[in-house]
């Protein structure tokens, strides 16, 4: 007798509590507080990179913000520069008639004002020429000393590149009162010489740039951008120490390395770095790392509580409900009223051929002859509701056949032999595709040429009463659908919708994609559907109820679909009383032979 035999006699032999026992122990608990060791642990890696990635998605909707407005200054700077009205007035000596000046001074002036109104997030901007011309977009005073020989003008104006330089208090140019700037100054260069005739400085106000970096981090998290120098530019906070060991280790950090983030384990934060690619300067973002597991620490503490509870209260439960001999029965009581409930979909498990083992075969063979009996139940309902719809279906094409040839027959009478020949192929086509060689799984690209037939058709008899159009994407046509779906809602468009109203109307058919769906519209401009008629549609269409609505040739619509692919599909209504009504169509996205619908109908 081998080892494997011995221990299932052993345990075999061995006493119901004793066993059961042993076995939570060894499968429950043990392997319960392995699973949460691992998802603390893994909780916690998950929450940090989520966190991180988080961080830089918002440090990458400041950057956006920043670079915008360098972009925006960049911008007005070189349009400034090269303005033919700016240079003109820069090339030659300035006027000595005071009126004369003061006459070009103001023009200037308008026009700069002018151009800032659309700009609001510079502050102003200024013209100043080798020719003694100062020129401003904001209403503040001009400084009366030789702007030309002040430093910035000369960095300015050696430059082939926008210079900036980084907050300082009042304007370079225009007399304020305490403001903090930034400022951005291109060389203005003669575009008929190449002469420098003067300079275009930019001032944006700093606060302006720090409301940008404002809450992107939380509390206790900060933005800032630093210069090529790793000079301070502009921070989220306005009281933040930049000799701080954190900052300074921050852009420390930052300047030596490609990597959008850092673990800084000696100040205990995450740094992330952007640079923006208009100019040298980087945005920082500092955010504690107790911020970021500060709600996950919560979690974790939370979830340790809840597994020493469950074991323990498991182990309790366990030690009475192994003492009795009622377990068993109870646990396939509950099985029963979950069949009770309706859920066939269970099994009593059978290790030991005891008095309860015998029982629960017994109960696995009734379950299993129950589903088979409701199986096959089932089968034969659908069979005939099959038939039932298929023979519906027929009645109405006798109907539309007799209606068809009617108009032939005037059409004859009236001698219009093209429209006869035009008439004949729509119907031709239209039952070639309504027969079908007995399938009733067709492309898309049958079921849309079959409504055109039929619509062609409809318009012949209908001459100008409505207009319509078939907007379907090639991408579809691929598709697979269940045919004489959209003709019985054009057809209700048509009856119910134009052909009630006083004027003429049009009809529209659309269809589009959603994951691993294809929704059909089917909009007519008539008459509408009342609240109340609309609301009773849907109560006909999605229960048994009977309803004083006719709604036999969409009914019949909605029942296919739902026999073919399932309760999910089928048809939806939005209507407006009197300005029209939407039927919306919902199918599975398949390609495939007949039988590969979404619930594998076999027909």
């Amino acid at each position: 007798m081998n080892i494997k035999i011995r221990l299932r006699n052993y345990f075999g032999n061995m006493n119901l509590y004793t066993r059961l026992m042993m076995y939570f122990l060894l499968v429950c608990i043990v392997p319960t507080i392995i699973i949460g060791s691992i998802s603390i642990i893994l909780s916690i890696k998950s929450t940090r990179e989520s966190a991180i990635k988080f961080s830089l998605a918002t440090l990458d909707q400041v950057q956006i913000r920043v670079e915008k407005l360098v972009e925006e200054a960049n911008s007005v700077s070189s349009k400034m520069a090269n303005d033919t009205i700016i240079q003109e007035s820069l090339r030659s000596p300035l006027a000595t008639n005071r009126s004369v000046k003061y006459a070009m001074d103001l023009s200037m002036d308008t026009y700069l004002n002018f151009d800032s109104t659309y700009r609001e997030e510079l502050y102003a901007y200024y013209i100043i020429g080798k020719n003694g011309g100062k020129y401003k977009s904001a209403y503040y005073s001009v400084s009366p000393d030789d702007l030309t020989r002040t430093d910035w003008y000369k960095e300015i104006s050696e430059s082939e590149e926008p210079i900036w330089f980084g907050p300082h208090t009042d304007s370079f140019v225009a007399q304020t009162f305490g403001q903090t700037f930034l400022s951005q100054g291109v060389v203005i260069k003669d575009k008929a010489s190449s002469r420098k005739l003067g300079v275009v400085l930019i001032d944006i106000e700093l606060e302006s740039l720090n409301k940008m970096l404002l809450d992107s981090f939380g509390e206790t998290g900060f933005v800032l951008i630093v210069d090529e120098d790793n000079e301070l530019i502009s921070s989220s906070q306005s009281t933040l120490n930049i000799n701080s060991d954190m900052v300074t280790k921050a852009i420390h950090l930052t300047s030596k390395t490609t990597d959008p983030y850092i673990i800084d384990s000696k100040n205990n934060t995450i740094v992330l770095s952007k640079p923006l690619t208009n100019n040298h300067w980087r945005i920082i973002g500092i955010i504690p790392s107790d911020d970021l597991l500060k709600d996950n620490v919560i979690s974790i503490y939370l979830l340790i509580i809840i597994l020493i509870v469950v074991c323990c209260l498991s182990f309790f439960l366990s030690m009475v409900a192994t003492s009795t001999i009622t377990q068993p029965i109870k646990n396939m009581m509950a099985l029963m009223k979950t069949v009770e409930s309706g859920n066939l979909d269970v099994q009593m498990e059978v290790e030991y051929h005891d008095e309860i083992g015998q029982l629960s075969l017994s109960f696995n063979k009734m379950i299993v002859q129950v589903k088979n009996l409701m199986q096959k139940v089932y089968q034969e309902q659908n069979e005939q509701k099959k038939y039932e719809l298929k023979a519906l279906q027929s009645q109405i094409n006798p109907h539309f056949l007799y209606n068809t040839l009617d108009s032939i027959v005037w059409l004859a009478r009236m001698q219009q032999y093209e429209q006869i020949v035009k008439m004949v192929t729509a119907i031709t086509k239209f039952f070639r595709i309504s027969i079908s060689r007995g399938k009733d799984i067709i492309s898309i690209a049958e079921e849309i040429d079959h409504v055109a037939n039929y619509l062609m058709i409809q318009k012949f008899r209908y001459k100008d009463k409505f207009e319509y159009s078939i907007d379907v994407p090639e991408d579809l046509h691929k598709y697979k659908t269940l045919k004489l779906i959209l003709q019985p809602l054009v057809e209700n468009s048509i009856y119910h919708g134009i052909k009630m109203m006083k004027g003429n109307g049009d009809i529209y058919i659309r269809a589009c994609e959603e994951e691993d769906v294809i929704l059909f519209e089917v909009e007519d401009t008539g008459v509408g559907i009342t609240p109340e008629t609309l609301s009773a549609l849907h109560e006909a269409l999605y229960s048994n109820i009977q309803s004083q609505v006719s709604i036999y040739g969409i009914k019949n619509v909605h029942e296919r679909i739902q026999l073919f692919f399932g309760k999910e599909y089928g048809l939806h209504f939005e209507s407006i009383y009197g300005k029209g009504t939407k039927a919306i169509v919902k199918i599975p996205k398949y390609i495939g032979d007949d039988v590969n619908v979404k619930n594998n109908y076999n027909r």
